[in-house]
């Protein structure tokens, strides 16, 4: 699976995660390609919904109204929901391992590829300011990264000190 090869896995490790992935491989194997799609898809018109949302509501406040900031805080939290509960059907959750696992690809693909290819792009339309956010990001992704790796580290490490015993 392409999620680990950023990761630098024990076989320990590695089994674990494996046997996680596959248990959660499982129950989505039996669901409808077409259904899987539609659920990434509607979590992550949620998920942008939702953080939308909450801008609109940041930008109400600064213009003083604090009634629609409230509209727009509370449906935020509704669409927020609304993501849980795809997630659940989508089973978003393979165990701590394999979410880990995946953060890290996503983190380390964001460090060093996308923001990177999209500050390039930025500085070539003279666009320094946007290129910069996205240098910025680029870091900022790059501290996920290793914050996740750490923390696979320390799971990691946990798990053969248990098995050792």
């Amino acid at each position: 699976m392409t999620l680990f090869k950023f990761i630098p896995f024990g076989t320990t490790s590695l089994a674990l995660c494996c046997a996680v992935t596959a248990t959660a491989a499982v129950s989505v194997a039996a669901m409808n390609l077409q259904t899987r799609k539609n659920l990434e898809t509607a979590m992550h018109d949620e998920a942008y919904v939702a953080l939308k949302y909450r801008a609109y509501a940041k930008a109400a406040r600064i213009h003083g109204d604090d009634k629609l900031a409230r509209l727009f805080e509370d449906t935020a939290a509704l669409e927020e929901g609304h993501f849980l509960r795809e997630a659940e059907a989508f089973h978003l959750d393979a165990g701590n391992i394999a979410n880990l696992a995946e953060s890290v690809a996503e983190e380390h693909y964001g460090s060093t590829r996308k923001y990177g290819a999209f500050g390039e792009q930025a500085e070539k339309a003279d666009e320094h300011e946007a290129a910069k956010l996205f240098r910025r990001l680029a870091m900022d992704e790059d501290d996920h990264y290793q914050t996740f790796m750490a923390a696979i580290a320390s799971i990691t490490a946990a798990t053969v000190k248990k098995e050792k015993q």
